[in-house]
């Protein structure tokens, strides 16, 4: 829950409507998470509670690789409840 916490903190700050799970774990840079694969559960329980959601990636890349997932956040279903 304290993973998911800090996740959720990260894209309140940032303000952002669409980021990857790179995006996500570079910006953290926390010990928690050593690998861009460690933020997926929490990630996941953002998705559950509704915070986020997940897009389709890409059909391919501009230049060919492994396209990106990305993850959309959700600010109209949540409303902020500590004000």
């Amino acid at each position: 829950m304290a993973d998911a916490q800090q996740l959720l903190g990260w894209i309140t700050r940032m303000s952002v409507a669409e980021f990857t799970r790179r995006d996500l774990f570079r910006g953290v840079e926390s010990s928690r998470f050593q690998k861009v694969a460690d933020v997926d559960e929490p990630l996941a329980l953002l998705v559950e509670h509704g915070y986020v959601r997940l897009a389709s990636p890409s059909a391919t890349t501009a230049r060919g690789g492994r396209p990106s997932s990305p993850v959309l956040t959700d600010r109209t279903s949540r409303t902020d409840t500590t004000s």
